[in-house]
């Protein structure tokens, strides 16, 4: 989700996300939750996040991130803020991502799911810029770069698979 607050000192923003719980200053930013975990990634002002771990406390400057599994470390990196928010102007960014994981940031925004069957190269890395929901770009691009063929499957999905013959 990502949030645009105004600030108002007597009414705070709290987003409680997995681990996490985030309270905006003001600020622009967007929270994931995967999982048991939760990340953090801020465009614009100020936020503070609090960790289920005693101590756990950062406040983020723009341009930074924070990812935090339960009861887990963290730290505040430096992200590519655009990339990681582009969802928000309907653009999914993959700058070697792998495969696997592209194909689940894909089926996050498809009814019709990418599975990859076995001997598909779900390591190999996947570059690229595509629009969620728009899976047959995806599947384009995955057949092109990794000599795969794509399998129209009756539910609708398509799954992935190595070329007969390669």
């Amino acid at each position: 989700a990502f949030f645009d607050v105004a600030h108002d000192a007597n009414r705070p923003f709290l987003v409680t996300a997995g681990p996490m719980e985030v309270r905006a200053v003001g600020t622009r930013f967007d929270v994931r939750h995967d999982g048991p975990g939760a990340s953090v990634v801020l465009a614009q002002g100020q936020v503070r996040v609090r960790g289920d771990a005693p101590n756990a406390a950062w406040t983020l400057s723009p341009g930074q991130g924070l990812v935090l599994q339960p009861g887990g470390k963290a730290h505040p990196e430096r992200v590519d803020v655009a990339s990681l928010t582009g969802w928000t102007n309907n653009v999914i960014t993959f700058q070697d991502v792998k495969l696997i994981d592209a194909v689940a940031e894909m089926n996050r925004y498809a009814r019709s799911k990418i599975t990859l069957a076995p001997g598909v190269p779900s390591q190999a890395k996947m570059n690229g810029l595509f629009s969620p929901g728009e899976q047959r770009e995806f599947v384009d691009a995955a057949v092109a770069s990794f000599n795969l063929e794509a399998v129209h499957k009756p539910d609708g999905g398509v799954e992935l698979r190595p070329r007969s013959g390669a």
